[in-house]
């Protein structure tokens, strides 16, 4: 079923796409905080918690390779990321040396041979420096800039030219702003962000709902932590996981909002027909983290994002409209300079 390509539906897409995947700092409290449902732990693994904590050492230089897949549209790619510090006493994180490999299934030939770059596939390939605390959390971007204006011509928000034009007018106003602050700080998450501070023991999970950034304002949101135990393989690493559910109960009258407060900003009050054919979306947004690392410094060997929103209209049956978007990073640490 198609879904109505106005300017608030276009709106409410990225809304729902950059609402924050996981609890904000301070991450630590969150996470361990006593009001929330705790299964119990196997009696085989039943074991004190396990603190992660970060513990990257700057500067650190680490090669990643990257595979996406945005709604079918799957690119490799390598970067280096950099991690070095900052001028108010936090961190700057830069992607560097970044790199096209496939796209589509298709090499991408070395620059020099001919080719033209490769096509951004989101925030990634015009991304800001990220900021994070010395305890990693994130924090938000040195400057977003031109990368804004920009991140409108990548497959995130790929549609039309006249409903990129009509958003990118929104670019100034601080709700949009504060999304795609949010935005741009999916990867350190699904890396470092949702775990540090996370007291779990092995075979343990955890529920809660909790308040995510949503813009400016905050909302509730479903989430679970889960400690998997090892992971495979002798690298005495373990696997975690966490889920994020928005959905009608939770979330959609908090997004509906926003997305009337950034029209409003932009001095476009909806109008009635716009009001109804919002109210009559019925939206659901899971997000899973996973990550394969070492508790005590939160070096990753591997990391994976994976987001699911479904749009339909309220009350009818029938197919509804289905966007998924899975990244998956590998860290090479034996090539890594400083970091330990």
């Amino acid at each position: 079923m198609g879904m109505p390509r106005t300017t608030p539906f276009l709106l409410l897409l990225l809304v729902a796409g950059a609402a924050a995947c996981a609890p904000a700092a301070p991450v630590g409290a969150v996470k361990a905080r006593a009001d929330a449902r705790r299964a119990p732990a196997e009696a085989a693994d039943a074991r004190s918690p396990q603190v992660f904590a970060f513990g990257w050492k700057v500067p650190c230089r680490v090669p990643v390779e990257q595979v996406t897949d945005k709604r079918g549209r799957k690119a490799r790619l390598r970067y280096t990321l950099s991690l070095l510090p900052g001028a108010d006493g936090n961190l700057d994180v830069r992607f560097e040396d970044m790199g096209f490999l496939e796209i589509d299934g298709q090499d991408v030939a070395p620059p020099g041979a001919g080719s033209q770059p490769g096509p951004s596939l989101g925030l990634m390939a015009t991304a800001p420096v990220l900021v994070v605390s010395r305890e990693g959390a994130y924090v938000g971007v040195r400057d977003l800039g031109d990368s804004a204006e920009r991140l409108l011509g990548s497959p995130l928000f790929l549609e039309g030219p006249q409903q990129v034009a009509n958003v990118a007018k929104l670019l100034p106003a601080p709700q949009m702003k504060a999304m795609l602050i949010t935005k741009a700080g999916d990867h350190w998450m699904t890396w470092v962000g949702a775990w540090a501070g996370l007291e779990l023991a092995p075979g343990e999970s955890r529920e809660a709902v909790d308040e995510v950034a949503f813009g400016e304002r905050q909302v509730p949101m479903r989430v679970r932590y889960e400690h998997h135990g090892p992971a495979a393989g002798p690298s005495g690493l373990v696997r975690v996981s966490f889920t994020s559910t928005l959905d009608d109960e939770t979330g959609w009258r908090a997004m509906r909002h926003v997305v009337t407060d950034m029209q409003r900003d932009a001095g476009h009050e909806l109008s009635s027909d716009e009001e109804k054919a919002l109210d009559q979306i019925s939206f659901r947004r899971v997000i899973r983290l996973e990550a394969e690392t070492d508790p005590a410094t939160l070096r990753s060997s591997r990391a994976r994002y994976e987001m699911v929103m479904e749009f339909g209209a309220k009350g009818k049956k029938g197919p509804r409209e289905r966007r998924r978007d899975v990244r998956e990073d590998r860290f090479d640490w034996d090539r890594a300079e400083g970091c330990r």
